[in-house]
């Protein structure tokens, strides 16, 4: 038995597949590291930020009186967002199509990305229709939705490095916070710019451009590309 025993000792070690990388690992610190700041910074922080999710009228007040955007706990909730959402995509990408070095600068770039193209994209809508103060709530709502889901991220990132989910799961569960972030506060933009009454055409317009086409252009460059 002993002899047996010794036989299945490896005589060397063998490095064991890991699911997080290097990357991937320093990414979830500087994850967590960023949310504490934030929280140390305005300890409710969290809460403002859970009631300007669901808040529509007087969103703007509120968050200038209990989150300003421009503070440093509200900043630091956006570089999470794009540092967690892109590990995200990261394992994302990697579990459904193997990951390439040189899709790493196009995966990194993508939240950046699309949350630049809505804001500047809420101010060309803005100044085309003249409705520029109507398109500051909905830009507030782009921001905000952009730190909860970065919150969401990191959750769903340390519950598969830890192996608490499996891939198959994390997948599902990535879609279930993307589709669900993105369809309550397309909802909320829409119940606001119409009942400000603004006129169908540029809700039709600002729907095609600023919604349905960062999601084909992302998965395209994802995906397609």
């Amino acid at each position: 038995m002993l002899l047996a025993t010794i036989d299945t000792i490896p005589e060397e070690l063998i490095a064991r597949d890991h699911p997080i990388t290097l990357i991937v690992g320093l990414g979830m610190f500087l994850s967590f590291i960023l949310i504490a700041l934030a929280k140390l910074i305005q300890a409710d922080i969290y809460l403002a930020l859970a009631i300007s999710f669901f808040k529509n009228k007087g969103l703007y007040n509120y968050l200038r009186e209990s989150l300003p955007i421009q503070k440093a706990g509200s900043l630091l909730l956006l570089i999470n967002y794009w540092i967690a959402f892109s590990l995200l995509l990261l394992l994302i990408y990697k579990s459904l199509i193997g990951l390439y070095d040189e899709n790493i600068w196009l995966i990194v770039a993508v939240p950046l990305g699309v949350l630049v193209y809505n804001i500047v994209g809420f101010y060309s809508v803005g100044l085309f229709t003249g409705e520029l103060g109507v398109m500051q709530t909905p830009i507030l709502m782009k921001v905000t939705g952009a730190q909860f889901l970065g919150i969401g991220c990191s959750i769903l990132v340390f519950l598969i490095s830890m192996h608490f989910i499996d891939e198959e799961m994390f997948i599902q569960f990535s879609i279930i916070l993307l589709v669900s972030e993105n369809t309550l506060r397309l909802i909320r933009s829409l119940v606001y710019v119409f009942a400000q009454g603004v006129s169908w055409y540029y809700i039709i317009m600002y729907f095609c451009t600023l919604e349905i086409l960062p999601l084909l252009m992302t998965y395209y460059v994802l995906l397609v590309d």
